[in-house]
């Protein structure tokens, strides 16, 4: 069991992926709603993947208009969070967006909403957390 961070402002959709990746998943999963609240959750938890919204309305970030692009960037930056691999989740979907969204984020994996093929979300979030495994020389577990 992975302890995943959802970085979510629509807490609908947030309490949705919550529980699709506890139960389907088999992980332990924190909510952040705000740039602040996703902040905190990795100062005070060992965050093993987040995923993230990329429309994150109305969010600041010392000040400053931040959306999920941004926020993973910001992430990035910061070398204790810099190896935690990011799934970038946006309902926007549009041609080119994916590897845009990718290049600009420097995340790991993208996910259009509303995420429809529970199976297939939780399958991905395995595949990124067995080769976040293998990079740090360690045999994945599973749930």
């Amino acid at each position: 069991m992975a302890l995943l961070l959802v970085v979510e402002d629509d807490p609908l959709t947030a309490k949705v992926v919550q529980k699709v990746l506890t139960r389907m998943g088999g992980h332990e999963v924190k909510l952040a709603a705000n740039p602040a609240g996703a902040l905190q959750a990795l100062e005070e938890h060992p965050i093993e993947l987040i995923v993230m919204d990329v429309t994150l309305i109305d969010a600041t970030l010392n000040g400053e208009p931040v959306d999920g692009v941004k926020l993973t960037r910001h992430i990035r930056r910061d070398s204790r969070w810099r190896q935690v691999p990011v799934i970038l989740a946006t309902a926007h979907a549009m041609s080119g967006d994916r590897e845009r969204y990718l290049a600009e984020a420097q995340a790991d994996d993208y996910i259009a909403k509303p995420i429809v093929d529970h199976h297939a979300f939780c399958a991905q979030i395995a595949a990124l957390l067995a080769r976040k495994l293998e990079g740090a020389g360690r045999m994945p577990v599973g749930p």
